[in-house]
């Protein structure tokens, strides 16, 4: 009958054969320590000489470039809430159930253009970049708009829509000056 535990030299107490990473300098091909043991004594050695710890995370973060990417797609992939809950604190101050409990007030629909998203990640947190208040939550592309404005100014928006009013037909010709711009602005404003 083939012996499929081991005895830990660390703790002392006898494991089955899987708690041991392999090792190909031992006898039997299994490591001395159980993976409880070595997990333990890597992160007090990793305490004692942070610096080596980070020189041998780098170095295998750049020798294995696809199988870091690959372990940090999986993680995310497994723990979507904890990444967006994360991303959510960092940046907004808020927690994934704040958001979403927003969103329920909101009736998960854009505060300006009343869109009604599916998924609690369609909707995108605005907020006042100086005063770092949270308004409300608006669609992708609302959101983007009001960045637009807040950034640039009124004066910006108004120029993007004479544009657009400018060149809704052939016929009209963009305008030369800002003046022209601004009779432009308020002829369209009269409607």
């Amino acid at each position: 009958m083939i012996n499929r535990t081991k005895l830990c030299r660390t703790c002392k107490i006898v494991k089955i054969l899987t708690n041991f990473q392999k090792c190909a300098a031992s006898n039997d091909g299994l490591a001395h320590d159980c993976k409880d043991c070595a997990n333990e004594y890597k992160r007090n050695y990793d305490k004692k000489y942070p610096e080596r710890a980070k020189a041998r995370k780098n170095k295998w973060n750049n020798n294995h470039p696809e199988q870091r990417k690959n372990s940090a797609n999986d993680w995310y992939h497994f723990h979507k809430d904890v990444a967006r809950n994360t991303s959510l604190k960092r940046k907004y101050g808020i927690t994934l159930e704040q958001k979403r409990q927003m969103a329920e007030s909101q009736n998960y629909a854009c505060a300006l253009c009343s869109f009604t998203a599916k998924d609690l990640h369609k909707l995108h947190v605005d907020h006042n970049h100086s005063t770092k208040q949270i308004r409300s939550l608006l669609c992708r592309r609302c959101n983007l708009l009001v960045g637009i404005v807040e950034k640039w100014g009124l004066y910006k928006f108004i120029s993007i829509y004479t544009y657009l009013i400018n060149w809704r037909t052939k016929e009209l010709k963009p305008p030369t000056s800002n003046e022209q711009r601004r009779k432009n602005i308020l002829k369209s404003m009269r409607c």
